[in-house]
């Protein structure tokens, strides 16, 4: 991937500014999280057993929040709010040990309600899959992110899911979706887990027949390397049918491509979404399918595109992606693009 060119100074100084920040912000974060664990050892070598269960509950919260940053930034927040330091808590309290332990849980209990409520706020109804606002707002947290992290968006569109409906009814096109969803999370959690989590992978529905993947990446992978997770991740949904209470279903799917790095993640991430949904929609015309065509302004950078590839057809059983590996033109001249299909086909 090219290295963005800063034109000028100004642009080297804000990124030099945003980096600065992120320092600060993880540094802020990992200290709230020590001092939290510091305070709960503490109270577990206590011999006081109530104290003592009461640390064991906050070290058992803190090791399953330990990976989320919002989580620690909402309490570094209320802390703040409370006009007090993590250390200030530990001095103001050290003899009141029940004071303490109230003071703080009143703190956590806030936080975990908050994140439960707003976890609940971007869930998908249907298949428990993160929905669209959860996708974006995971975007911005990328670009937040104090070591940065380049990214890939895949958007997926199920083929012909109308005529599902059509054949075996609204019930039974909800079980397929809901089928999709388990297979998103399942190739999810396999990626993950075999690269040792230098590669998170997150599914989303984004709303109606549209899913989508979230990659995270802590380091640059090449464009192969992109494009056999690509491939991975989009045969995992469609090589293997769907069973429905009528019948058989086997699911094709379309699916816009693009990778972005983390300067570009400062910009607009709705607007790198809707670029995404704009990919998805030429690899949609490669089934002489028609459908909702993207809002202006992406339709008119990929216009070029469509007239360029009009010809691209393939196969009515086989899936395509359209990729787009050089986002850093996506805001002054006609991306560049690559239709991927089947191996062998």
């Amino acid at each position: 991937m090219k290295v963005p060119q800063h034109t000028n100074q100004k642009d080297a100084q804000s990124v030099r500014e945003s980096e600065l920040r992120r320092q600060e912000e993880k540094r802020m974060l990992e200290k709230y999280r020590d001092h939290f664990q510091f305070l709960a050892t503490q109270f577990q070598q206590s011999h006081d057993k109530e104290e003592q269960a009461w640390g064991s509950r906050v070290l058992q919260l803190i090791e399953s929040r330990k990976s989320d940053d919002h989580f620690w930034f909402l309490i570094w927040k209320q802390v703040e709010k409370r006009n007090l330091e993590i250390g200030d808590i530990l001095n103001q309290h050290a003899h009141q040990t029940k004071e303490l332990m109230k003071f703080v849980q009143g703190i956590i209990d806030d936080i975990v309600r908050v994140t439960n409520l707003e976890g609940e706020a971007r869930k998908d109804n249907l298949t428990g899959l993160w929905n669209k606002r959860k996708l974006l707002e995971d975007m911005e947290a990328c670009s937040e992110h104090p070591t940065g992290k380049s990214i890939g968006i895949l958007y997926i569109d199920l083929d012909k899911i109308k005529i599902a409906n059509d054949k075996y009814g609204h019930d039974n096109t909800d079980l397929i979706i809901i089928e999709i969803a388990k297979r998103m999370k399942s190739i999810g959690e396999f990626v993950f887990e075999k690269t040792h989590g230098v590669i998170e992978v997150s599914s989303y529905r984004i709303g109606g027949d549209e899913m989508g993947f979230l990659i995270q990446t802590s380091n640059l992978l090449t464009s192969e390397q992109y494009k056999q997770l690509i491939t991975l991740l989009v045969s995992s949904l469609s090589e293997q049918p769907y069973k429905t209470i009528s019948g058989i279903w086997e699911q094709q799917v379309s699916c816009g491509a693009i990778r972005v790095s983390d300067y570009d993640l400062e910009k607009n991430t709705s607007d790198i979404l809707s670029m995404a949904d704009g990919f998805q929609y030429l690899s949609k015309l490669t089934t002489g399918e028609a459908r909702t065509p993207p809002e202006e302004k992406v339709a008119k950078l990929i216009k070029p595109l469509m007239d360029e590839h009009s010809d691209k057809k393939r196969n009515e059983r086989l899936w395509s992606v359209v990729f787009c590996d050089d986002v850093h033109s996506l805001y002054d001249q006609q991306p560049k693009v690559e239709y991927m299909f089947p191996r062998g086909n």
